[in-house]
């Protein structure tokens, strides 16, 4: 029996289904179905019930969540504990993300990390080009995505961004507050240049507003500076926005995920393995 298929196993039952659990562990729907498949085959029982999409579990279901929850815990204590000791991981991870999100979150991030495992050295690489691990110049990837990152990287979501339209006080109050999506024709806006005119917020505003653009950037925050400095209305992720003011949600930009990514190459590396489930936990906690 391979208890390797004990966490797919748990993740149904949390989930309750194969769809939600997939999306957990970033695998797809008929791997998981494929897995629990062999699970049951293997346990020679039926664990769960599949009723209207979801999966509930039966009493042999229910009696080994129990157990499977004590053998989840036993793994991750003795990893712990033989981590604590002789085989603390050492060496060196190159992290790269995007410069907001080295400012804003990574610096206080991999700090916490540095406490946990001191014998990791970090190199943070501050970079606003869209990723390319495929020369493996970088370990880990820190990256927003509109859609879905490259294929040939391999990672977690952790979490989703959404967007809406700020501006600070000072421009509100020479300018007004625009009341609907229309009103942006009588106002200025903060545009986006290079890589960042492909999203989908930016691009329709180039569409429908560009006459109204007045300035452009390429890197989220200098075009939170502009905004703070009252350049005009700026399309920004609904994180911390410090003094801005949230004019409207803006449907058109649509929402986006954050991703932690690396090379296949490099996914049974231990030490980078933790930096990304270190980052994987910290931004999911994070109410984006």
């Amino acid at each position: 029996m391979d208890w390797n298929e004990l966490k797919y196993f748990l993740a149904v039952a949390d989930a309750g289904s194969l769809t939600q659990a997939a999306e957990k562990l970033n695998i797809s729907h008929s791997t998981i179905f494929r897995r629990i498949q062999t699970f049951e085959n293997e346990m020679g029982v039926r664990l769960f019930n599949r009723v209207d999409r979801r999966y509930l579990l039966t009493p042999s279901g229910e009696e080994l969540l129990e157990m499977g929850k004590d053998i989840h815990r036993s793994f991750e204590e003795v990893e712990r504990h033989i981590m604590g000791k002789d085989l603390q991981p050492k060496g060196l991870v190159r992290v790269s993300a995007q410069s907001y999100i080295t400012s804003n979150y990574l610096t206080v991030f991999l700090a916490e990390f540095h406490r946990l495992y001191p014998e990791v050295e970090i190199e943070l690489i501050s970079e606003n080009y869209a990723p390319n691990l495929s020369n493996m110049d970088v370990d880990v990837a820190v990256r927003v995505f509109p859609d879905s990152p490259p294929d040939y990287l391999l990672g977690r979501k952790a979490c989703m961004v959404h967007w809406s339209l700020y501006a600070s006080k000072e421009y509100i109050d020479k300018h007004g507050h625009p009341q609907t999506i229309e009103d942006l024709s009588h106002h200025h806006l903060i545009g986006a240049a290079t890589f960042l005119r492909d999203w989908p917020g930016f691009r329709w505003l180039d569409e429908n507003y560009s006459s109204s653009i007045k300035v452009r950037c390429n890197e989220l925050n200098a075009m939170r500076t502009l905004a703070s400095n009252h350049h005009g209305i700026a399309f920004l992720p609904d994180d911390k926005r410090d003094h801005l003011i949230r004019i409207m949600e803006f449907p058109m930009g649509g929402t986006a995920s954050l991703w932690v990514l690396t090379h296949p190459d490099l996914r049974k590396v231990k030490r980078i393995n933790l930096v990304m489930r270190h980052l994987v936990e910290k931004f999911s906690a994070l109410n984006l």
